[in-house]
């Protein structure tokens, strides 16, 4: 498995790609790191425009084989921001964007291949930095206090599940088959959710004891949550805690990848876990702010602010 990284030097020509090392570099550009997809062997991302690049604000494609050069999904116009979250679904990618940071942010989708968007839906109260989770019918998100199911084919948003207390904001969200799982923030503290996209169901969980915040993954069991000491692990019953301790290594976010844990530090550091943590390694040295990860099942991706997308390689396998 490896691990690839999308980067920050203004560029795609293939042969400023490193397709060897601790990870390899699909992209050098000015990447909006909250946003990333694989899908059917491409990573989709997006650029960003600003005094210090000519980069487009544009939807990006890149085969996840190294050295292949990217290709505009649709450039947007440096007057809209981008907001956090991506999908790939029916052969369309999925994002966010709106023209002011606090909202309505539009919910967008084109072609994989290119093309113009169509505009899904909008929320009105976004939790800027939440992301969202989808699936084959939806994208889910928090519109102000609601967890809000907004239709892929247009026919609308609506409400699901229970309100989230008025005095917690939504941090971060995941899917599994039929389930969403997300975490709140109330004050200096979380509250893990899980919610039934069919019954409208919802368990609250108590607040973790270490997780602050950031991407997280969840398996068939339990919650993985990063922390400055490692990974708390609470069960979805919500009885079972645990921790897998790194050494000392800090963790601001995590995924589960075919090989151990894969996540970054709050210096942007990218790093693999064994399972049961008993090895480290670091695979790329620090860049800047807080990655996003996602996985295909064999390789890990990751982009940095306001650079790279990377492959991740996979440990030495037995």
């Amino acid at each position: 498995m490896a691990f690839t990284l999308l980067a920050a030097c203004g560029t795609d020509i293939p042969d400023t790609a490193q397709c060897d090392g601790t990870a390899e570099v699909l992209y050098r550009g000015h990447v909006w790191s909250a946003n990333l997809a694989v899908a059917d062997g491409t990573v989709y991302f997006t650029t960003f425009d600003d005094s210090t690049s000519n980069d487009p604000h544009t939807v990006m494609a890149i085969s996840t084989t190294c050295g292949a050069r990217a290709r505009t999904v649709w450039n947007t116009g440096s007057q809209q921001l981008f907001g956090s979250g991506m999908a790939v679904r029916g052969g369309r990618v999925i994002w966010a964007q709106s023209e002011a940071e606090t909202g309505p942010m539009g919910i967008y989708a084109s072609p994989t291949t290119g093309g113009a968007p169509t505009l899904i839906g909008e929320i009105a109260h976004v939790a800027y930095y939440a992301s969202f989770a989808a699936d084959d019918d939806a994208v889910y998100t928090a519109d102000g206090q609601n967890i809000t199911r907004i239709a892929l084919d247009g026919s609308g948003a609506a409400a699901i599940g229970t309100p989230i207390p008025t005095d917690e904001e939504l941090d971060w969200i995941e899917m599994r088959d039929t389930s969403l799982y997300y975490a709140t923030a109330l004050a200096s503290t979380y509250v893990l959710y899980t919610l039934d996209t069919v019954s409208g169901t919802v368990t609250s969980f108590a607040a973790p004891t270490d997780y602050r915040g950031g991407q997280f993954d969840v398996d068939d069991t339990q919650f993985y949550l990063p922390t400055a000491s490692g990974i708390e692990l609470v069960d979805f019953s919500g009885t079972a805690h645990g921790h897998i301790t790194s050494g000392g290594t800090d963790w601001t976010t995590v995924i589960r990848g075919p090989d151990g844990f894969y996540g970054s530090d709050g210096e942007g550091v990218l790093a693999r876990m064994a399972f049961d943590g008993s090895t480290v390694e670091t695979l790329q040295p620090p860049t800047t702010g807080t990655p996003t990860l996602v996985t295909d099942g064999t390789a890990v991706y990751a982009t940095t602010c306001c650079a790279d997308v990377y492959e991740l390689p996979a440990a030495a396998q037995p």
